[in-house]
């Protein structure tokens, strides 16, 4: 390991705000749909971008995001739908599904992951709607991490993201530590690890 190295993992480890999710059901984790596979090495640390679809993330009005035009090939966007405060309630496996037009124009213009502060992009925690949304995401080089926490704690619209997946055979899932960077700290976004019972199509 290079001094420069040493260096960083130092500040990382200085850095961190450890508040972590307390809900082991609902585990930060990203989908890769096809079991066995594993994320690009270029997604584990990426340029991020967040927007906030709160007030509407069924129907979102993209003239309305200006922050969607820093959306670039290989970067990582954070979608904050506010779903995160029914955290530990039975509405929570039924969150909203993001506007797919939105989803849509994030590949479009090359986003590797989109993350959520919900169970899941499309479809609640779920079901076939949530599947084929992870089916989408994987055929066209991006994937979706899902149960961030921590979200009203980033102060920057843009930022450096770190995704620490763990790998497992046979799985379609990896449980993740998620790390905002926004320069003056480094913020935990993730929960605990997960297992995702979705099955391919």
């Amino acid at each position: 390991m290079t001094a420069s190295a040493a260096s960083t993992i130092r500040s990382l480890v200085d850095l961190t705000a450890i508040i972590d999710a307390p809900d082991e059901r609902h585990r930060t984790h990203v989908d890769l749909f096809y079991p066995g596979t594993r994320l690009p090495d270029e997604t584990l640390i990426t340029r991020c971008v967040l927007l906030d679809v709160s007030c509407s993330p069924e129907k979102v009005d993209l003239a309305a995001l200006p922050a969607l035009h820093a959306v670039e090939k290989g970067c990582s966007v954070i979608l904050k739908t506010g779903w995160e405060r029914h955290r530990g309630t039975p509405a929570y496996d039924k969150s909203p599904s993001i506007d797919k037009a939105l989803i849509e124009r994030l590949v479009a213009q090359g986003a590797a992951l989109i993350l959520v502060d919900s169970p899941g992009v499309c479809g609640g925690a779920t079901g076939p709607e949530h599947c084929a949304m992870d089916k989408y995401l994987a055929d066209n080089k991006a994937h979706a991490v899902e149960n961030l926490v921590n979200l009203d704690m980033i102060t920057a619209a843009t930022f450096a993201l770190y995704c620490f997946p763990i790998y497992a055979m046979r799985t379609n899932a990896a449980p993740c530590r998620i790390l905002a960077d926004m320069g003056t700290r480094i913020q935990t976004l993730s929960g605990m690890p997960h297992t995702d019972a979705c099955e391919p199509m």
